[in-house]
């Protein structure tokens, strides 16, 4: 199949994974260079299936490739699942972990709580100790007193004659009883209260030798899953989220790779690559039954009419064995996906959601099964004709807010809306963020993240190898280039339009004094307005002689200035080693420049087509009166 994808895509490709679908134009040329393509002109699939069909036809064992491939298929697929079960046990384990620490903490409080009880019982035992010895001590004292008052004894004449002392002698006597009664009772008392004490602290030292067990058991088995967990992260590397985890600054969160490994990751690519194999191999024996799918599939316009949907779904299902993944525009989903009823296919990824209109997505959404929406709502918005008030007056006739129907609303911030997992971007939710950027060097990185960011963004980006250095290196550091003038054309400085000339010459001379492979420079020529683009492209046409000296053609000279020159609305989603961002306007036209630097979106998007180098050629004076410009300013 790679001789298949060289002839699709025009260059060597390591498998034919995908179709540039959509329009009639670009289903054209896939079914051309796909299908219908002569042997000497490329290597189409029609004639991989027609070699297919010969080598079965003269195979001895027809089925030995398929069950190579489906075995081979299934063992990459058991690793696979056992590198899955594994994290999935170190999740386990640490998510146990957490429990059991947590239990552990639990019954230390209550362990101490229980020795805290136990302590003060036996505090209050020792007291009750004192106090049932003074009691005896008082007892034994007045034992004593009340036996010397017994000991004396008044006769019937010494009651009458000493009738005073007599009654005073009884007054002592039936005092000292009744204290002596006191204290015993006191004394009985402190014995039962002593008894009832050691039975608690009994109970208390039962339930803290159970508590001390418990905890033992407890701490083994944190101790346990502890182990196993570093272990874990010794022999693989894995980074696993426990408390370390979120210690770690948030620029280091975000550069690792929470769970997975080296080897299950190298694990899952040999399994999308046995995968391949196994649909190669299943093209391959099933070429009999398969081949008038592959037949029809160009004529699909012409089979909605007369074909049940059912067979439009089977011809599709059978493409797909061979081209997994188709792309389109959503203004063609309607006509290239026609007769496909709900959830027709497994998979629909919508990329720059951020420029998309709700409307637009719903018949491709309505046909897919999962959907995965990525895209920036800080780059480019959706393009909307139609003017505000009309937007109010829907929301009040179907009674549903801005976020659904206005200018700002897209796939991206309905997606966002409906997420539970995301963040806060000042007065935006952002639903699943991905922070680390790879693409850009500094200053790019940090214009983008201070403008559109609020410096959230996290850089993570391999220098350039010493190859492509040397292709753009010597044009010099990002820098801004200031050039004045009066605009000639809407927003077009002649003068800046001939600082762009100089450029690209020295990039075209660059290239050729580096004897290059492609004499076509990396580079971009963006600008926010269509008359600067419109200008730039001319110009560089009548410049083409003295730009490429010879050593391109015009027509590849032409057509790398249509794809290298434009607005910054055409260029999101690409990049280049080198960005030249020509900002054109005068200081007649501040409405011009404060349309382009109102919202970060714009400039956010230029800035960041930069891998490594950007110049930009505009009036420093003009555009530095606005912030997100005044960035640019500080940054170059």
């Amino acid at each position: 199949m790679q001789r298949v994808a060289k002839t699709v895509y025009g260059e060597r490709a390591w498998g034919m994974i995908s179709a540039r679908l959509g329009n009639s134009n670009n289903r054209f040329k896939f079914n051309r260079n796909f299908w219908y393509k002569k042997e000497d002109e490329g290597y189409s699939f029609r004639r991989w299936l027609m070699e297919a069909k010969q080598a079965r036809a003269t195979s001895e064992d027809r089925f030995k490739s398929w069950n190579e491939a489906r075995e081979s298929f299934r063992q990459a697929l058991q690793t696979v699942q056992k590198h899955q079960a594994k994290a999935v046990r170190v999740f386990g384990s640490l998510r146990e972990h957490s429990l059991q620490v947590e239990a552990l903490n639990k019954k230390r409080i209550e362990h101490n709580e229980l020795a805290r009880q136990r302590q003060q019982a036996l505090e209050e035992h020792q007291h009750q100790e004192r106090m049932l010895f003074r009691c005896q001590e008082s007892v034994a004292e007045w034992k004593e007193i009340t036996a010397t008052l017994d000991k004396v004894k008044y006769g019937l004449w010494e009651r009458l004659w000493k009738y005073k002392e007599f009654k005073a002698h009884r007054a002592r006597y039936r005092e000292a009883h009744i204290m002596l009664s006191e204290q015993l009772h006191e004394q009985t008392k402190a014995n039962h209260r002593l008894n009832e004490l050691q039975q608690r602290i009994r109970q208390w030292d039962s339930r803290l030798n159970d508590s001390t067990v418990k905890m033992n058991e407890l701490q083994a088995r944190v101790d346990e899953l502890r182990q196993f967990i570093d272990q874990d992260r010794e022999n693989t590397g894995r980074v696993v989220m426990d408390e370390a985890f979120w210690e770690l600054s948030h620029d280091e969160k975000q550069k690792s790779t929470p769970w997975m490994t080296k080897k299950w990751a190298v694990a899952r690519e040999l399994l999308f690559l046995e995968a391949l194999r196994l649909h190669e191999q299943f093209l391959f024996v099933a070429q009999p039954q398969i081949i008038g799918s592959f037949y029809e599939f160009p004529n699909l316009r012409t089979l909605f009419n007369t074909e049940e949907p059912e067979v439009i779904r089977a011809i599709w299902d059978i493409f797909t064995l061979a081209v997994p993944v188709v792309s389109t525009a959503f203004a063609s989903v309607h006509s290239m996906f026609r007769g496909l009823g709900k959830e027709s296919f497994g998979w629909l990824f919508i990329d720059e959601a951020g420029q998309a209109v709700p409307q637009a997505a719903v018949g491709a959404i309505w046909r897919a099964q999962k959907t995965v929406v990525v895209g920036d709502p800080k780059q480019i918005e959706p393009v909307v004709t139609l003017p505000e008030s009309i937007f109010s007056n829907l929301q009040q006739h179907y009674g549903v807010n801005a976020a659904y129907a206005s200018s700002k609303a897209s796939v991206q911030t309905l997606a966002d809306s409906a997420n539970s997992q995301g963040t806060w971007l000042k007065d935006s939710w952002l639903g699943s963020p991905l922070w680390v950027h790879r693409r850009c060097d500094n200053p790019m990185f940090d214009i983008s993240n201070e403008i559109a960011y609020y410096n959230r963004m996290v850089l993570d980006k391999r220098p350039p190898s010493s190859d492509m250095s040397r292709t753009f290196e010597d044009l010099g550091t990002s820098r801004w280039i200031d050039v004045c003038g009066e605009a000639s054309s809407k927003q077009y400085v002649p003068q800046q339009g001939m600082e762009i000339v100089r450029f690209v010459n020295e990039a075209f001379t660059i290239m050729a004094v580096q004897n290059a492979e492609s004499m076509l420079p990396d580079l971009f020529v963006i600008t926010p307005f269509t008359a600067v683009k419109r200008n730039l492209i001319e110009l560089l046409k009548q410049h083409y002689p003295h730009i490429t000296k010879g050593y391109v053609s015009k027509s590849a000279y032409v057509r790398w200035l249509y794809r290298s020159v434009g607005t910054v609305h055409t260029f999101q989603g690409k990049e280049a080693n080198v960005v030249v961002l020509c900002l054109g306007a005068d200081l007649t036209q501040k409405p011009a420049v404060q349309w382009a630097t109102f919202e970060p979106n714009l400039l956010n998007v230029a800035v960041s087509r930069a891998k490594h180098r950007l110049y930009v050629v505009g009036d420093k004076r003009l555009w530095m009166q606005y912030p997100n410009a005044k960035a640019l300013v500080n940054r170059l």
